[in-house]
């Protein structure tokens, strides 16, 4: 990424994959990793649910709106929504904006570079975004998906969070 919006309160820091803790996470990764093929990155289409319903509740299947422009979020896990306290399946990351500025601009870059490199990303993060997140921290996987090599329409994302006690 050319900046780093990250609030001062905030951490977030690219790991490798091999780094990646929870094993939600390196489930989703080897799924989609034994899509790949010889490709760079699968096709939306070759995704089966029934391969990933135990990661459907940490998923979120985001759709590339004009090349990077803006985002939709088409399929939204319970674990995401409890996360951030809002619904945001089929909503817009323009739309999110509104009520989650500083997680909108971050996760914007991010999608953005995605679309822009076709390389996965595997993030360590806390939710100093404004108090935007209602968790204490968290991990992510992003995964690019597309018609070919040199195209990325949707972003597989795992998730994982762990929550403050109460």
């Amino acid at each position: 990424m050319d900046s780093d919006p990250t609030p001062p309160t905030a951490s977030f820091a690219v790991i490798g994959v091999e780094e990646l803790r929870f094993a939600q996470l390196r489930q989703g990764y080897a799924y989609w990793e034994s899509l790949c093929g010889g490709r760079a990155f699968p096709a939306r289409d070759q995704l089966q649910p029934r391969c990933m319903a135990p990661l459907l509740t940490n998923l979120i299947l985001i759709r590339v709106i004009d090349h990077g422009l803006d985002f939709e979020y088409r399929i939204v896990g319970d674990e995401v929504s409890r996360a951030y306290r809002s619904q945001l399946n089929l909503r817009r990351l323009s739309e999110v904006g509104k009520e989650m500025p500083t997680a909108a601009t971050y996760w914007g870059d991010v999608y953005r570079d995605i679309c822009k490199h076709g390389k996965p990303w595997a993030v360590r993060y806390s939710p100093g975004l404004d108090g935007e997140g209602h968790f204490s921290e968290a991990e992510a996987v992003l995964l690019p998906l597309g018609p070919s090599d040199d195209a990325v329409n949707h972003i597989l994302t795992f998730g994982k969070r762990v929550y403050l006690s109460r």
